[in-house]
């Protein structure tokens, strides 16, 4: 009885071929589960400089779903980024370097099991090449107890050389009609 159940799955494996029983599978897992195979997708590119076409390294490029973040990477030494894993739909990415504008790339279409590129020149900030000094004034810094970052002050020649306290002593004492 059984050599006869193993020669019938034996033809009927023959019979149907591998890529019918892969089907068949998936109908299975997705009639009693409710699960889909979806196929993920990489968005890959490298980021460099406008007008140098240098690349850009350490490049943070965010990469957004619905306005949801989904992941975030930095650019190599060659300027390259990858994302992997990626669902299909509409995505967008961002890239963030200091002294460069920020760009966006908006609505990519990723398709299923498939690598997009996507290739970006940053611009980098206007640098001023002359500047004239029309005034300067010292500062100095101190630290105040009651706040935990520094202040910084303007040195004026009107500033009291006393302690406040010994300043307020000498005006309270100096009031008509009273006596300490």
């Amino acid at each position: 009885m059984q050599s006869f159940s193993a020669y019938k799955t034996f033809t009927l494996h023959t019979f149907i071929g591998s890529s019918m029983i892969k089907i068949f599978i998936q109908l299975i897992l997705f009639t009693h589960f409710g699960v889909v195979p979806e196929t993920s997708s990489t968005i890959e590119g490298k980021v460099t400089s406008d007008g140098t076409n240098k690349a850009i390294f350490s490049c943070t490029v965010t990469l957004y779903r619905a306005k949801v973040k989904v992941a975030t990477t930095s650019t190599d030494i060659n300027g390259n980024y990858f994302f992997s894993s990626v669902q299909p739909g509409k995505h967008d990415l961002v890239f963030v370097y200091d002294s460069y504008t920020k760009q966006k790339q908006i609505n990519i279409p990723v398709k299923p099991g498939r690598t997009h590129r996507i290739d970006v020149q940053l611009t980098p900030y206007h640098m001023l090449e002359n500047v004239q000094i029309i005034e300067y004034k010292e500062a100095f810094v101190t630290r105040d107890s009651n706040c935990p970052a520094f202040t910084i002050y303007e040195k004026t020649p009107l500033l009291p050389s006393k302690p406040l306290m010994e300043i307020t002593r000498q005006s309270v004492k100096r009031l008509p009609g009273k006596r300490y």
